[in-house]
């Protein structure tokens, strides 16, 4: 794995630690009843779908290497963020946090090898 690539996971993977910390430190409903904590959360979301975007944009074979990482969900769910922040549903916010950046943890640690 070179530098760069390895740059960008292990970017991935200090925001959904974060994201993991948040969640934890707030409950999920109780996360939308704090501004601040639930505009954390998508920044969080969106720097994630960054990484995934520079990831492909600076190692595209990498993405293929990595199957178990559902990478056009991640960089999906960044543009909406960015482009339809209007219509963003709180549902699925609450399953990125509990669903999917769980299984991203494991998946990102498994290509780290921690």
């Amino acid at each position: 794995m070179d530098k760069i690539t390895k740059s960008h996971l292990l970017d991935m993977k200090a925001m959904c630690d974060e994201a993991v910390s948040l969640r934890e430190a707030k409950l999920t409903g109780a996360l939308f009843e704090d501004r601040i904590a639930e505009l954390a959360a998508l920044h969080l979301i969106q720097t994630i779908g960054e990484c995934a975007i520079r990831l492909d944009k600076s190692s595209p074979n990498w993405r293929d290497l990595m199957p178990e990482i559902p990478w056009s969900s991640i960089v999906s769910m960044r543009h909406r963020i960015v482009h339809a922040y209007d219509d963003i549903q709180g549902f699925i916010l609450i399953d990125v946090l509990e669903n999917g950046i769980p299984q991203l943890v494991l998946a990102l640690n498994k290509i780290l090898g921690k």
